[in-house]
């Protein structure tokens, strides 16, 4: 796994450089679309320390409610970012940020067998063209060939080369560089969110394992083999999506939806909630089964457990429902516990797991460096 990450980070515009000594504390920002996250860590004795987490709401920062998702402006984004880190008495400049799913793209190419790897300059931004809605001059791509011998499922794939291919936004890598920088902070290590919760969740997966990271904005359907993604695919709802129905349905106000959706959502009494609840839910678990009928015909490899993600997968009932939906075992992430915390801490953070788990996978990533 660290491997494919080296590769996908010196694609992107030589994003990690070296540095001649590690830091003894480090910080992963995670820029979310409702919410900025931050988490710091620290290398002791061999252990991985936890020493302090928080988070802001970007709403009020454009004039809109806890919950919204707002568009900011990189100086709205400084602005925020340097509140959680005052809030969350964070004392090192150390950083990795986050970069949001809405400004990249994750997706698998296949190549005749007989191409040489020293033709991917030429063939691989080709094939590429096909998934990137806009010209290749505008992002930054890398790729990482598949190690075809551990996944030959058919004779298709015995054919074939499979090459992971990723592409960023130039403009957002930009914009980020931007925030780096009036923010104070000292990185030049920006990663995808799913390659930060593949390395804060996962031990030695010996199954397909589904990923799903439901956002505010999104929701993010990733299958993984050997701590690499075969498939990604994102769903454009998310738990936004939730309370702006129910407010509209319910006629309510939107701070009174996003508080019944966190307080009571599919555990609520009241039908009409359950039945906004399940039909916003209807169209992802729809979704979610397409992602996984087409990786099963594909490779003729079954899923072995299902791993949960993000802020809004903490809504009461959401996980009850992923295992009516879906016939394996499905889990939250519980990123924390790869880290030393006091005792008195392991309720709330193995219930706030979920929401910092992009977070701790950006700190541990630069612990590494």
């Amino acid at each position: 796994m660290s491997d494919i990450l080296k590769d996908l980070q010196k694609g992107l515009g030589s994003l990690v450089s070296s540095f001649a000594k590690k830091p003894d504390s480090v910080i992963g920002v995670d820029i979310g679309s409702s919410t900025i996250k931050v988490v710091q860590l620290k290398k002791e004795g061999g252990r991985v320390v936890l020493e302090t987490y928080g988070a802001v709401p970007t709403g009020p920062y454009d004039n809109k409610k806890n919950g919204e998702t707002p568009t900011l402006t990189t100086d709205q984004i400084v602005t925020a970012v340097n509140d959680v880190l005052t809030e969350s008495n964070i004392t090192t400049k150390h950083a990795a940020f986050s970069l949001q799913s809405t400004a990249s793209l994750i997706f698998v190419v296949g190549l005749p067998s007989n191409i040489k790897e020293s033709q991917f300059e030429t063939v691989v931004p080709t094939e590429a063209r096909k998934y990137i809605p806009i010209p290749l001059a505008e992002v930054s791509m890398d790729w990482w060939v598949i190690p075809n011998q551990e996944y030959i499922a058919t004779e298709k794939q015995a054919d074939k080369k499979e090459v992971l291919v990723v592409a960023v936004r130039n403009e957002t890598l930009s914009e980020y560089r931007d925030i780096v920088k009036a923010s104070g902070l000292n990185t030049n290590l920006f990663e995808l969110e799913i390659f930060s919760i593949i390395r804060a969740s996962f031990g030695h997966e010996l199954e397909p394992v589904v990923v799903v990271d439901f956002g505010a904005r999104s929701t993010r359907v990733a299958i993984i083999e050997y701590g690499i993604v075969r498939v990604y695919h994102t769903v454009n709802r998310g738990s936004y999506n939730i309370s702006k129905t129910l407010a509209t349905s319910l006629n309510i106000d939107f701070e009174k939806a996003e508080e019944l959706k966190k307080k009571e959502g599919l555990k609520s009494a009241d039908a009409n909630v359950l039945q906004v609840i399940n039909t916003s839910h209807a169209y992802m678990f729809s979704e979610i089964n397409s992602v996984l009928l087409q990786y099963e015909r594909e490779y003729n490899k079954s899923i072995g457990r299902m791993l949960v993600a993000g802020g809004g997968s903490l809504m009461p009932g959401f996980l009850e429902k992923l295992t009516e939906e879906f016939p394996f075992e499905v889990q939250h992430v519980t990123p924390f516990e790869k880290t030393v915390y006091p005792d008195f801490l392991k309720d709330i953070l193995t219930q706030s797991g979920p929401e910092f788990v992009v977070a701790i996978g950006l700190a541990l990533k630069r612990l590494t460096l």
